[in-house]
């Protein structure tokens, strides 16, 4: 019996002790060390306790309690075969468990590598840990470099991105932590590469930034379509522009050949051009230089933008523009070429020759004010355009003025004609009439010219005609006008002149002309002298017939006076007075024979 009860207790030990290392087991394999730990710490002071009581029983000489061993042994019996049937529950557990985490984690590596970003975890320090591969697709770098810590990816981050990136986490930081910031990082390969990141920041219970999470986008391809996008913007936004003001070119343009078209001379042509230049071309500066068609020298007519030439007129030859015919302009061609007094000396510049059917009109300069270059492909397009139209319009104005000169002027003498001085006497009598002003007019002839033409030849005539009328324009006032009647009679216009003042005026002529040489194929003419009949407004008549009947009936005095001297015409009630004598003489002398003999007879 005594034996027996060793046998149990010894049995009962050995069963808590396998119950004790199955407890163990069952840690490791659940890794439950808080709840597990106490199992096996209980069973094994439960073998202890055994244990030591064993020894005691040896040591004293005592026999165990045999049933109380017997139900220690039954109890650590069932306590062996439950943790034998909990073992292998908790085992299939874990496994279950662990697949179940595996699958989780192939669904978020799937996910992960769906998502078109990289998802990290950052810190504080720059250092990130990441889950997929796709960084280094990415920045070249494998994701081991950074998940080790020898690579951050700050370091990263463009310099010049840094703060803008640093700011936009320190704003996160003191409002809700959740931040979406655009920087700049630099790859592998030395590639700029646009990152887009969106992260949220967690704190821990001392509420400090515990980690970063986030995702990366590469919005590289995204910035460029925004950079080609405004880039596109801009370049139609310029495009508008350059044909906002290409239009608003065309209607100057339009405006400034409208305007030509209604000019009466060209002078008032220069000034309609000049104030359309300084609109047109009104970032540049330059001038107006025509040719003048009695000396054939370049004259500046007009200049805007701060063109000061230093000589207002100088030789046409000087002027390679007009030499060739060709726009000169900023070319190394040209380099030295331009030798205007007043050429722009390391600036663009454009000279355009104004050519019109073959005739040289004058040259339109533009060269730029502060700057070097400022002379384009379009402003030279433009310039050129500016000069067709003012040359082409200024060659019309300049063909009407040669017809109107043909038309009002003789071709002889260069005096106004006979068509013209009717229209300007009928209107000098109206201004007379208007304004209360006197106003008279000479006739006059050149003496016994159809024998010197019969001595000396038609062309001598025609050499004396030429010098009767260079004689009469430096003999006359601006306000005068000189007009070739016909043949080798002339008249002249005297606005504001009296009838005394014509006389006096007509006689200082006759005096010069008596004294005038005129030299003919260098062969010295005789001189020759004139007559010349005064008529005065409104004394001799009111109507532009009656005053050169008048004026015509006088110079028809002088020279029945024997010619080379001045004759006034006579009033009117005169002339009247004058026609109305010769049959009231007869009539007088039929009255006085009735007289003298009818009556006697009848008495």
């Amino acid at each position: 019996m005594e034996n027996l009860s060793y046998a149990i207790l010894i049995l009962s030990i050995l069963v808590q002790i396998a119950a004790t290392i199955l407890a163990v087991r069952l840690v490791w394999i659940t890794n439950k060390i808080g709840a597990w730990a106490f199992v096996a710490m209980g069973i094994t002071l439960m073998a202890f306790r055994r244990g030591s009581t064993l020894y005691h029983c040896i040591t004293q000489g005592l026999t165990p309690d045999l049933s109380t061993e017997i139900i220690a042994l039954i109890s650590s019996g069932f306590l062996l075969l439950g943790l034998s049937l909990i073992g292998p529950l908790f085992l299939g557990l874990k496994r279950r468990s662990e697949k179940l985490l595996m699958l989780s984690e192939e669904k978020y590596r799937l996910l992960a590598n769906t998502v078109p970003a990289v998802v990290f975890r950052g810190y504080v320090d720059g250092s990130v840990d990441l889950f997929d591969d796709k960084v280094e697709e990415m920045v070249g770098y494998d994701k081991e470099l950074f998940n080790s810590r020898q690579l951050k990816w700050t370091d990263l981050i463009c310099p010049e991105d840094q703060e803008t990136a640093k700011a936009a986490f320190i704003q996160a930081l003191k409002g809700k932590g959740i931040y979406v910031r655009e920087y700049r990082v630099k790859s592998k390969e030395g590639r700029i590469i646009w990152i887009q990141e969106r992260s949220q920041i967690f704190l821990n219970e001392r509420v400090k930034v515990d980690y970063i999470s986030g995702v990366f986008y590469d919005i590289t391809d995204c910035r460029l379509a925004e950079e080609a996008l405004h880039n596109s913007k801009e370049e139609l936004t310029s495009t508008v522009q350059i044909l906002e003001k290409r239009n608003q070119e065309l209607t100057l343009l339009s405006e400034m050949g409208d305007l030509l078209q209604s000019c009466y001379n060209a002078e008032e042509a220069y000034g309609v051009v000049g104030s359309f230049l300084q609109r047109i071309f009104h970032e540049e500066a330059g001038g107006l230089l025509v040719i003048d068609p009695d000396t054939k020298l370049l004259k500046v007519v007009f200049t805007w933008g701060g063109f000061h030439p230093e000589r207002e007129v100088f030789p046409k030859e000087e002027c390679w523009a007009l030499r060739n015919g060709r726009v000169l302009g900023t070319n190394a061609r040209h380099f030295g070429l331009c030798r205007h007094p007043d050429a722009p000396k390391g600036v663009d510049f454009l000279c355009l020759p104004m050519v019109a059917q073959g005739d040289a009109l004058g040259v339109l300069r533009i060269h730029c004010q502060d700057v070097t270059r400022c002379i384009d492909e379009s402003k030279r397009q433009l310039t050129v355009t500016v000069a067709e139209h003012m040359t082409l319009a200024l060659a019309n104005l300049l063909l009407r003025e040669s017809l109107r000169y043909q038309s009002i002027r003789d071709a002889l003498t260069g005096l106004y004609n006979r068509r013209y001085l009717e229209e300007a006497l009928e209107r000098e009598i109206y201004r007379a009439v208007r304004h209360q002003r006197p106003l008279a007019i000479i006739m006059l002839d050149v003496d016994h010219f159809k024998q010197f033409n019969d001595e000396f030849g038609h062309d001598a005539g025609d050499t004396l005609l030429r010098e009767m009328g260079s004689f009469l324009k430096a003999a006359i006032r601006q306000t005068d006008i000189a007009c070739r009647y016909g043949g080798e009679e002339f008249l002249m216009i005297l606005p504001e002149t009296t009838r005394l003042g014509a006389v006096q005026k007509a006689e200082k002529l006759r005096e010069k002309f008596k004294n005038l040489n005129i030299m003919h194929q260098g062969q010295l003419l005789r001189r020759s002298t004139i007559s010349l009949g005064v008529a005065a407004f409104p004394e001799h008549g009111s109507t532009v017939k009656i005053l050169i009947q008048m004026a015509d009936k006088a110079l028809y005095q002088a020279k029945a006076a024997g010619r080379d001297r001045v004759e006034v015409a006579p009033t009117y009630r005169e002339e009247v007075e004058e026609e109305a004598a010769p049959e009231f003489m007869a009539q007088a002398a039929e009255s006085a024979d009735l007289f003298s003999n009818g009556p006697k007879a009848s008495f």
